[in-house]
């Protein structure tokens, strides 16, 4: 599993420049969690123009969430609006839409905030031409607004075969659920392609899916080439607008590591149609996006001298080694995510802000954020002040029957572990 040419460096940020030294910059192929992404599809025409939806997600923490007068109970609200246009090709508007959203969420934390999103969608009637649909979104509080955010989009005059775009997603019922991931499908979870066909459509497609190479934009390596006999639905609903005749392209999602990706779909020998797509992991620990610091943590569970080996050499060397590190501890080697490199990396990122302090500002380094990571969550935690005695704190494990003493002698945070029971 390739991780560290993938992610955008946006996600990394959340950490705070204040708590952690520079790291390494690395190319990243942006298929983590974007704060803001959008997609533009166009649908089959039933007169001289097509329906276009514009589908949009927001993570929460592009907002400022306050606890107002009348949030006694716990929760935080936040304002904000976004605003959708469509230029032609000669750069003239043709269309705009403005929205303002409402936003609540019980957790104010940059980790809550960040596991939340806002989605919606605009629709648009737009005659056959070549157009560019522009994005942005505001936050009220701080009239922070979004970079000016741009996607091209092509309404065709005679499609071939596909009448619309290739849409990703689920079908629920009669209803196409999108992943609203910019158009990518979902690291880890089942998911396929809907396009709509004309009715009389019929016959086998072969779907050939290439990766292309993070390192060289040219390269490209088949991952699987397959003839399938696609599943037709009638009347699907998507973006409160109805398709009358869908093909369902499932894909096989669960077994695709991040990155880059080309569907060819052929028909025959002369239809044929390239999408390009990514698979994108939004969940993913933001230890993830740095090769220093997700090898930091690895002393911990590491022989010193296998720890050692993995930190010789060249990038490309360190990532190889850290891949095979990994591959060979998980527990589902037939599926694209490594569930116990996953849940280690969700330990590391809590302990990284939650231990920090001015002597360790990597708090996963820490004794509380070692314990925190080998073990996970205490069952309870109790800190000691007592007037004239040193400031402890006392872990219990139930289940694991262990007890953790750390003490502070200092009293400036730096805990660290005097007793385990």
């Amino acid at each position: 599993m390739k991780l560290f040419r993938t992610f955008p460096l946006l996600l990394l940020l959340s950490f705070s420049a204040a708590f952690l030294p520079a790291q390494e910059q690395v190319r990243r192929e942006h298929t983590g969690s974007d704060l803001i992404l959008f997609e533009a599809h166009h649908l089959p025409a039933s007169s001289d123009s097509s329906p276009v939806a514009v589908l949009y997600r927001i993570r929460h923490d592009f907002f400022v969430f306050t606890r107002g007068a009348e949030e006694k109970n716990g929760g935080f609200t936040a304002s904000g609006s976004i605003a959708v246009e469509i230029l032609d090709s000669a750069g003239t508007s043709v269309d705009r839409r403005i929205a303002e959203l409402s936003l609540r969420s019980d957790d104010n934390s940059i980790a809550g905030l960040r596991k939340g999103s806002v989605t919606g969608s605009f629709t648009f009637r737009l005659h056959p031409g070549r157009y560019r649909v522009l994005f942005r979104a505001e936050d009220i509080e701080t009239k922070r607004l979004s970079p000016n955010l741009e996607r091209p989009l092509t309404v065709p005059n005679r499609p071939a075969f596909f009448a619309s775009s290739f849409i990703p997603g689920n079908a629920a019922g009669d209803s196409i659920v999108p992943f609203t991931l910019g158009g990518d499908l979902r690291f880890s979870s089942p998911g396929s392609f809907f396009a709509s066909v004309p009715p009389a459509a019929a016959g086998p497609l072969r779907l050939t899916v290439t990766r292309r190479d993070p390192e060289d934009d040219d390269a490209r390596e088949t991952v699987y080439d397959t003839t399938v006999l696609p599943l037709r639905r009638t009347d699907m609903k998507f973006a409160g607008l109805t398709m009358p005749a869908v093909l369902e392209l499932p894909m096989r999602s669960m077994e695709l590591p991040q990155g880059r990706y080309e569907l060819t779909v052929a028909s025959g020998d002369s239809l044929k149609e390239t999408v390009p797509f990514g698979v994108r992991w939004p969940e993913m620990p933001q230890s993830l996006n740095d090769l220093e610091l997700a090898t930091l943590p690895l002393q911990h569970i590491m022989e010193r001298d296998v720890y050692s080996e993995l930190r010789k050499g060249s990038r490309p060397a360190r990532i190889r080694k850290f891949e095979e590190y990994w591959k060979s501890k998980d527990p589902t080697p037939g599926t694209a995510l490594n569930e116990r490199m996953t849940e280690f990396y969700r330990r590391v990122d809590h302990t990284i802000p939650a231990y920090a302090t001015l002597k360790e500002p990597n708090g996963s380094l820490s004794d509380r954020g070692k314990v925190y990571i080998l073990y996970g969550r205490p069952t309870t935690t109790d800190r000691r002040l007592s007037p004239g005695s040193v400031p402890q704190e006392v872990w219990k494990y139930d289940s694991l029957k262990k007890t953790f003493i750390f003490e502070d002698p200092r009293r400036q945070g730096n805990y660290t572990l005097i007793e385990r029971q």
